[in-house]
């Protein structure tokens, strides 16, 4: 997934191919219990290597598609998880994990399993991570969901944030190849300095393309943006989101 730029520089390559067609990476699907799942669910959910639902996620999925779907694991404090969606999915083989820290949420709860499953992969494989729900609903909530892209991104291949309606991915600092799926995601994008300042950023291939802008909240920030190329590059010095708009179900 990297490539070496001149002598020192790492270009990092990001996609959402993985919506509508079979990778080589591994996916690992999230669900939590915020509003809807990603545009083409019932086709992705059989291509993914494990599947965890985030305490009330089951609770969705269960409602939403019937016996259609049974997650690999339920895990959080399950203080959210209804008893007959519990008893039901336990009966089709989902292994159900309490955990009552309270210091950690529930996403985060899934995503500590997922790194210990990860690390027993062969060949040192890392999982793409897709967490579905996790935008549109409690502010907070949507909130703690972006924190747990800068707590958990370097620990996976990617990790992404979906609702029915938009994308969101951590781009670390450093070069960053993007290739949008417009199977999928529309050309409106944005890059978002949501951890602090982003002293310099430079882009390739947008309508308003910057160079060696300081974006920050409070100040200069690049939404409402548009791809005019199917490659984008991204080059930016301190952490940004880079989100895109999804197409209509």
């Amino acid at each position: 997934m990297h490539r070496r730029i001149g002598s020192s520089l790492m270009m990092r390559r990001y996609d959402n191919a993985c919506l509508t067609r079979p990778t080589e990476t591994p996916l690992a699907l999230v669900i939590v219990n915020g509003v809807g799942f990603v545009p083409g669910f019932a086709a992705l959910w059989p291509r993914a290597t494990v599947t965890i639902c985030a305490d009330g996620g089951a609770n969705k999925l269960h409602d939403v598609w019937k016996a259609k779907f049974v997650p690999q694991y339920v895990k959080g404090d399950l203080d959210s998880l209804r008893p007959e969606v519990a008893d039901y999915f336990e009966s089709k083989g989902t292994v159900i994990v309490k955990d009552p820290d309270q210091e950690s949420n529930d996403l985060d709860k899934c995503l500590h399993l997922l790194q210990t499953l990860q690390s027993s992969m062969a060949d040192n494989i890392k999982l793409k991570v897709l967490v579905l729900g996790a935008m549109g609903g409690r502010f907070d909530q949507e909130i703690q969901n972006i924190n747990a892209l800068y707590r958990w991104s370097s620990v996976f291949e990617s990790m992404t944030l979906f609702s029915d309606h938009t994308s969101a991915t951590l781009l670390l600092p450093g070069t960053h190849l993007i290739r949008p799926n417009f199977d999928v995601e529309t050309r409106t994008c944005g890059l978002i300095p949501l951890g602090g300042v982003c002293k310099s950023v430079t882009t390739k291939g947008l309508k308003w393309d910057m160079t060696d802008f300081e974006t920050t909240i409070g100040g200069f920030v690049s939404t409402s943006n548009h791809c005019l190329s199917d490659e984008i590059t991204v080059e930016n010095s301190d952490p940004l989101v880079w989100t895109t708009e999804l197409q209509p179900l």
